[in-house]
C-alpha cells in the first residue's frame, strides 16, 4: 500500500511567495521575561519575519483536530515562511531526512530538533507557573482558594508558600451562608446581633468583609459554578476582592457577559482569537498558533520571551517555560 494512504490524515503545505504581514505587533525579541499577563497583542522578533528554511514542520497528532490545524495554517501565513507541513498519526513514520526535519508531539508536547528535544509545559502546569509569578509580584502574604472536590484540592499544593484560606464547598448545597462565613459577613452579623439586644439606642450595621485577603482564587468544573460563587461573594460584600478562577477544569463555553458582571479575572489563554471564549476550540486554536511559532524560533536559535496567541512562551538555553494569560 501506498505509504500515504496509511496515514490517517496527511496535510501538506508549501508556500512559493511572501505577502506583507498585517495585524501582527512587531517588535525586538525580549531576552527576559516581562512580568505581564495582560494580553497585548502576539510579539515576534523581527528577524524572523522573513526567515527561510529547508527544514520540515511534522506535527504529530492522535486525531484530527480542525481548529488546531487552523491555528497552525494561521501562524504558517503571518510568518511567510518557505517551509513544508505535515500533519501525521503519532506512530506513522515518513520517508524523510531526520536532518531536515523539525517535529512537535501535540499530545505530549515535545519538540524534536537534530540538536534534542525541548518539553513544553502543559496547561496545567502552565497555570500553577502563572499563578507562582502572579502572586510573586504582589505583596499578599494571604490569599483564599475555593474549590469544590479533591482534585481541585490539589491545586493548593501547587500554589506559593503563603497563607492559604482554604474551603471546599459542598457541590450541591451551597448557600449564601457559607460565603458569609468565608468573608466573615456572619461572624460581623452576629456581633452586631449581641450588641443590638444590649443597647437602647438604636445601632446601625455596616457590614465589612474581611480585609486580610486581597485575591480569591476559585476552581470549579463548570462555569454555571464559577457564576454562581461569584455572584454570592460579590452579593456577600465582596466587592473589592480580586476573583481569579483556575480554568484547567472547564470545558464548556464561557459567556462573557457574566465574566464581566462579577469581574473575574480568568488564568486561561487569550480570548482574542476568532474562536474566543469558546473553550476548547480556543484552545485548539490557539495551541496549534503557538507550537508553529515556537518551532520556528527554535529552528532560528532564537531565544527570549515570545508572547504568543494563548500563552506566553520563553525560550532559554535548551529550555521552554510557558505562562498563561491572566484575562
Amino acid at each position: 500500500m501506498n505509504k500515504f494512504k496509511k496515514i490517517l490524515f496527511l496535510f501538506f503545505l508549501f508556500i512559493s511567495g511572501c505577502s506583507t504581514i498585517d495585524n501582527l505587533d512587531q517588535k525586538e525579541f525580549e531576552n527576559k521575561f516581562s512580568d505581564n499577563f495582560g494580553f497585548t497583542g502576539v510579539k515576534l522578533p523581527k528577524k524572523i519575519v522573513k526567515a527561510e528554511s529547508e527544514k520540515i514542520f511534522i506535527f504529530k497528532v492522535a486525531n484530527r483536530d480542525p481548529f488546531f490545524q487552523l491555528g497552525v495554517l494561521d501562524a504558517f501565513k503571518k510568518l511567510e515562511l518557505r517551509n513544508k507541513v505535515f500533519f501525521v498519526l503519532n506512530n506513522e513514520q515518513l520517508d524523510l531526512d531526520s536532518r531536515s526535519i523539525i517535529s512537535a508531539s501535540v499530545n505530549s508536547l515535545v519538540i524534536e530538533t537534530n540538536a534534542g528535544g525541548f518539553a513544553v509545559p502543559t496547561f496545567k502546569e502552565a497555570q500553577f507557573s502563572t499563578i507562582n509569578k502572579y502572586l510573586q509580584k504582589s505583596s499578599d502574604s494571604k490569599i483564599a482558594f475555593i474549590h469544590e472536590n479533591l482534585e481541585n484540592s490539589e491545586i493548593a499544593s501547587h500554589l506559593p508558600e503563603l497563607d492559604i484560606l482554604e474551603f471546599s464547598l459542598d457541590k450541591q448545597a451551597t448557600t449564601s451562608d457559607e460565603i458569609e462565613v468565608l468573608i466573615n459577613i456572619k461572624d460581623g452579623q452576629e456581633r452586631f446581633k449581641k450588641i443590638d439586644n444590649a443597647s437602647f439606642a438604636k445601632i446601625n450595621y455596616i457590614p465589612r468583609p474581611r480585609q486580610d485577603i486581597k485575591k480569591i482564587f476559585l476552581s470549579f468544573n463548570t462555569p454555571s459554578r464559577l457564576y454562581e460563587i461569584s455572584s454570592l461573594i460579590r452579593f456577600n460584600y465582596g466587592l473589592e476582592y480580586e476573583l481569579i478562577s483556575l480554568t484547567n477544569n472547564l470545558e464548556n463555553d464561557l459567556n462573557p457577559s457574566e465574566i464581566q458582571l462579577h469581574d473575574i479575572k480568568l488564568v486561561d489563554n487569550s480570548y482574542e482569537n476568532k474562536f474566543k471564549t469558546k473553550i476548547s476550540r480556543s484552545r485548539s486554536y490557539t495551541l496549534g498558533y503557538d507550537l508553529l511559532n515556537v518551532m520556528s524560533l527554535i529552528n532560528n536559535s532564537i531565544e527570549g520571551e515570545y508572547r504568543g496567541l494563548g500563552s506566553i512562551y520563553f525560550i532559554d538555553r535548551g529550555k521552554i517555560e510557558r505562562f498563561l494569560y491572566v484575562n
